[in-house]
């Protein structure tokens, strides 16, 4: 990641408000980082257990909106800014009070718009819940996503107008749909599916050698590939695990290995899956 210089501490606002609600005390914290010109590069890190996630992108204006309501009694919700020369850090947080975590996560939200003006790094680790996390149009230089128990919708519908140089997500024993990863614009994906239901959807593939790694256990994965892109697929050939090409139009070329009639090597169009199932079951399919 680029590293610039500033000085300035960006003003930010930081309200609390709450009441309690059946004997809980709900409360709500908003904080918004306005726009910097000076930033270039912001580090964005979301650390929080059970709750109900929605991240989503904005043009312009406010560099950072977000808005937390969560149980004051058995958590303590922050959000951190840490602006470092011309980059930025953001911090949020759910830090355990108290007693064990309640696993009912419907009181507790977290809202995040993030600006299109900015270059950004996630690192992202949800626990228990739903999550919608909408990174269209986003200008994404990295990112990690550590999904627990959760029920998760990832979304790229416009470009990525930068180079996604790693994107990687470890996804345990949840829900994870990810639609619109060629306008992710990745060069590397990594993806880690354990007991789970997983679709990985390669829709705004253009151009460019993609490299894609796919490891699950016993969970089940589909993919879905673009109509007319160049693909390879090297997968482990296990005893225990189920493989399915379904109109994928795939010619297999060796043990384990698969290839579309127009993949080339060295060519300047083409993706490469590397499959790795343990006692888990893929599917791949095309889609117009």
């Amino acid at each position: 990641m680029r590293q610039l210089i500033i000085s300035a501490v960006i003003p930010f606002l930081l309200t609390f408000s709450g009441a309690p609600s059946w004997g809980r005390d709900l409360r709500t914290l908003d904080k918004t980082v306005p726009a910097d010109p000076q930033i270039k590069n912001v580090r964005f890190s979301a650390d929080i257990g059970p709750a109900n996630l929605a991240i989503e992108t904005h043009a312009g204006k406010d560099m950072f909106i977000g808005s937390v309501r969560y149980d004051a009694d058995r958590i303590d919700a922050d959000i951190d800014y840490d602006p470092r020369g011309s980059s930025a850090d953001v911090n949020i947080s759910a830090r355990q009070i108290g007693r064990k975590w309640h696993i009912d996560s419907d009181d507790d939200r977290w809202n995040i718009s993030l600006s299109r003006d900015y270059h950004w790094v996630l690192n992202l680790d949800i626990g228990m819940g739903d999550c919608r996390v909408d990174l269209s149009g986003l200008p994404l230089e990295r990112l990690s996503l550590d999904v627990g128990a959760s029920k998760c919708q990832i979304d790229f519908s416009d470009p990525n107008p930068i180079t996604l140089d790693d994107l990687k997500i470890d996804a345990g024993a949840g829900e994870v749909k990810i639609d619109g990863l060629g306008y992710a614009n990745f060069d590397n994906l990594t993806f880690e599916g354990g007991a789970g239901s997983f679709l990985l959807n390669f829709e705004g593939l253009k151009d460019g050698q993609r490299s894609v790694s796919v490891d699950v256990g016993v969970g089940s994965v589909e993919i879905e590939l673009p109509h007319d892109y160049p693909v390879r697929v090297e997968s482990d050939g296990g005893w225990f695990n189920s493989i399915e090409l379904h109109d994928a139009d795939l010619i297999k070329v060796d043990d384990g290995v698969f290839e579309s009639k127009d993949f080339r090597r060295g060519d300047d169009r083409g993706l490469i899956i590397r499959l790795d199932v343990a006692m888990g079951k893929a599917r791949i399919s095309r889609v117009d």
